[in-house]
Protein backbone atom coordinates (compact mmCIF):
# COMPACT_ATOMS: atom_id res chain seq x y z
CA UNK A 1 0.00 0.00 0.00
CA UNK A 2 3.02 1.53 0.94
CA UNK A 3 4.04 2.00 -3.08
CA UNK A 4 0.34 2.94 -4.29
CA UNK A 5 -0.30 5.64 -2.04
CA UNK A 6 3.64 7.50 -3.27
CA UNK A 7 2.32 6.80 -6.42
CA UNK A 8 -0.66 8.64 -5.81
CA UNK A 9 0.59 11.37 -4.19
CA UNK A 10 3.20 12.06 -7.01
CA UNK A 11 0.20 12.06 -9.19
CA UNK A 12 -1.85 14.39 -7.86
CA UNK A 13 1.22 16.71 -6.96
CA UNK A 14 2.05 16.34 -11.01
CA UNK A 15 -1.45 17.63 -11.54
CA UNK A 16 -1.25 20.23 -9.47
CA UNK A 17 2.10 21.29 -11.21
CA UNK A 18 4.50 20.73 -8.20
CA UNK A 19 6.67 18.50 -10.28
CA UNK A 20 9.88 18.38 -7.55
CA UNK A 21 7.08 17.02 -5.05
CA UNK A 22 5.34 14.61 -7.53
CA UNK A 23 9.19 13.09 -8.53
CA UNK A 24 10.29 13.13 -4.68
CA UNK A 25 7.27 10.84 -4.10
CA UNK A 26 8.06 8.86 -7.30
CA UNK A 27 11.49 8.00 -6.20
CA UNK A 28 10.15 6.91 -2.65
CA UNK A 29 7.60 4.65 -4.75
CA UNK A 30 10.86 3.17 -7.05
CA UNK A 31 12.79 2.54 -3.72
CA UNK A 32 9.80 -0.10 -3.04
CA UNK A 33 9.17 -1.01 -6.74
CA UNK A 34 12.53 -0.37 -8.59
CA UNK A 35 11.55 -2.00 -11.77
CA UNK A 36 8.09 0.09 -11.96
CA UNK A 37 8.62 1.28 -16.00
CA UNK A 38 5.08 3.08 -14.68
CA UNK A 39 6.81 4.95 -12.31
CA UNK A 40 9.35 5.84 -14.50
CA UNK A 41 7.13 7.14 -16.99
CA UNK A 42 5.88 9.18 -14.58
CA UNK A 43 8.66 10.67 -13.89
CA UNK A 44 9.74 11.12 -16.98
CA UNK A 45 6.48 13.55 -17.97
CA UNK A 46 7.19 15.71 -14.24
CA UNK A 47 11.04 15.92 -15.48
CA UNK A 48 9.84 17.24 -19.36
CA UNK A 49 7.10 19.66 -17.63
CA UNK A 50 10.15 20.78 -15.42
CA UNK A 51 12.25 21.31 -18.23
CA UNK A 52 14.32 18.46 -18.04
CA UNK A 53 14.52 17.01 -21.72
CA UNK A 54 17.54 14.77 -21.07
CA UNK A 55 15.97 13.45 -17.96
CA UNK A 56 12.86 12.93 -18.90
CA UNK A 57 14.38 10.96 -22.37
CA UNK A 58 16.18 8.83 -19.75
CA UNK A 59 12.94 7.83 -17.61
CA UNK A 60 11.13 6.98 -20.39
CA UNK A 61 14.01 4.65 -22.27
CA UNK A 62 14.28 3.14 -18.31
CA UNK A 63 10.50 2.45 -18.51
CA UNK A 64 10.62 0.62 -22.43
CA UNK A 65 13.60 -1.28 -21.03
CA UNK A 66 11.84 -2.54 -17.47
CA UNK A 67 8.59 -3.22 -19.54
CA UNK A 68 9.34 -3.70 -23.76
CA UNK A 69 5.24 -3.29 -24.07
CA UNK A 70 5.04 0.07 -22.45
CA UNK A 71 3.20 1.77 -25.42
CA UNK A 72 2.37 5.00 -23.07
CA UNK A 73 6.45 5.17 -22.55
CA UNK A 74 6.89 5.20 -26.64
CA UNK A 75 4.57 7.82 -26.68
CA UNK A 76 5.98 10.29 -24.42
CA UNK A 77 9.11 9.41 -25.41
CA UNK A 78 8.54 10.09 -29.12
CA UNK A 79 6.45 13.59 -28.28
CA UNK A 80 9.71 14.45 -26.23
CA UNK A 81 11.30 13.78 -29.45
CA UNK A 82 8.85 16.13 -31.26
CA UNK A 83 8.36 18.56 -29.36
CA UNK A 84 12.20 19.24 -29.04
CA UNK A 85 12.43 19.56 -32.94
CA UNK A 86 13.98 16.09 -33.37
CA UNK A 87 11.54 14.28 -35.44
CA UNK A 88 13.72 11.33 -36.76
CA UNK A 89 14.27 10.08 -33.20
CA UNK A 90 10.82 10.37 -33.19
CA UNK A 91 9.88 7.80 -36.26
CA UNK A 92 12.30 5.76 -35.12
CA UNK A 93 10.70 5.28 -31.22
CA UNK A 94 7.34 4.93 -33.00
CA UNK A 95 8.45 2.40 -35.57
CA UNK A 96 9.79 0.44 -32.65
CA UNK A 97 6.76 0.79 -30.77
CA UNK A 98 4.58 -0.71 -33.91
CA UNK A 99 6.63 -4.08 -33.10
CA UNK A 100 5.49 -4.21 -29.88
CA UNK A 101 2.86 -6.79 -28.92
CA UNK A 102 0.06 -5.12 -27.73
CA UNK A 103 -4.14 -5.13 -28.15
CA UNK A 104 -4.69 -2.97 -31.82
CA UNK A 105 -6.38 0.12 -30.16
CA UNK A 106 -3.47 1.23 -28.71
CA UNK A 107 -1.47 1.44 -31.98
CA UNK A 108 -3.94 3.97 -33.14
CA UNK A 109 -1.88 6.41 -31.30
CA UNK A 110 1.29 5.27 -32.37
CA UNK A 111 0.19 5.33 -35.95
CA UNK A 112 -1.12 9.10 -35.38
CA UNK A 113 2.34 10.23 -33.53
CA UNK A 114 4.29 8.68 -35.95
CA UNK A 115 2.31 10.78 -38.26
CA UNK A 116 2.90 13.95 -36.70
CA UNK A 117 6.80 13.43 -36.73
CA UNK A 118 6.71 12.22 -40.61
CA UNK A 119 4.63 15.90 -41.10
CA UNK A 120 7.31 17.66 -39.19
CA UNK A 121 10.12 15.78 -40.86
CA UNK A 122 8.23 16.73 -44.36
CA UNK A 123 7.04 13.77 -45.43
CA UNK A 124 3.87 14.26 -46.27
CA UNK A 125 2.68 11.30 -48.11
CA UNK A 126 3.74 9.00 -45.51
CA UNK A 127 2.15 11.29 -42.90
CA UNK A 128 -1.30 11.29 -44.54
CA UNK A 129 -0.71 6.95 -44.94
CA UNK A 130 -0.26 7.22 -41.66
CA UNK A 131 -2.73 8.49 -39.76
CA UNK A 132 -5.04 6.40 -42.37
CA UNK A 133 -3.76 3.35 -40.56
CA UNK A 134 -4.68 4.91 -37.26
CA UNK A 135 -8.63 5.24 -38.81
CA UNK A 136 -8.19 2.03 -40.22
CA UNK A 137 -7.96 1.03 -36.23
CA UNK A 138 -10.26 3.16 -34.87
CA UNK A 139 -12.56 5.13 -37.17
CA UNK A 140 -13.64 7.58 -34.97
CA UNK A 141 -10.21 8.18 -34.09
CA UNK A 142 -10.77 12.47 -33.49
CA UNK A 143 -7.22 13.22 -33.38
CA UNK A 144 -6.22 11.47 -36.50
CA UNK A 145 -9.09 13.30 -38.61
CA UNK A 146 -7.76 16.32 -36.92
CA UNK A 147 -4.40 15.67 -38.03
CA UNK A 148 -5.56 14.45 -42.11
CA UNK A 149 -7.32 18.20 -41.46
CA UNK A 150 -4.19 20.21 -40.90
CA UNK A 151 -2.34 18.42 -43.51
CA UNK A 152 -5.09 18.95 -45.98
CA UNK A 153 -5.22 22.85 -44.70
CA UNK A 154 -1.41 23.16 -45.20
CA UNK A 155 -1.83 22.10 -48.73
CA UNK A 156 -4.19 24.52 -49.12
CA UNK A 157 -7.17 22.18 -49.48
CA UNK A 158 -9.61 23.82 -47.21
CA UNK A 159 -12.66 22.11 -48.27
CA UNK A 160 -10.77 18.84 -47.65
CA UNK A 161 -9.84 20.20 -44.15
CA UNK A 162 -13.36 21.41 -43.49
CA UNK A 163 -14.46 17.85 -44.31
CA UNK A 164 -11.99 16.15 -42.38
CA UNK A 165 -12.24 18.66 -39.02
CA UNK A 166 -16.54 17.70 -39.28
CA UNK A 167 -15.66 14.00 -39.23
CA UNK A 168 -13.68 14.91 -35.92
Amino acid sequence: RLYRARVDLGRAYYHNGDYDTAISHYKIALQIRPSSGFVRNLMGLAYYYKGYVDQATAEYRRAIDLNERYIDAYLNLGLTYLYTDRPDKAIEVYEQALDVETDGSEKRYVYRNLGMALAQSGKLREAESTYNKALEIDPTYADAYISLGNLSFNRGKYGVAAELYEKA
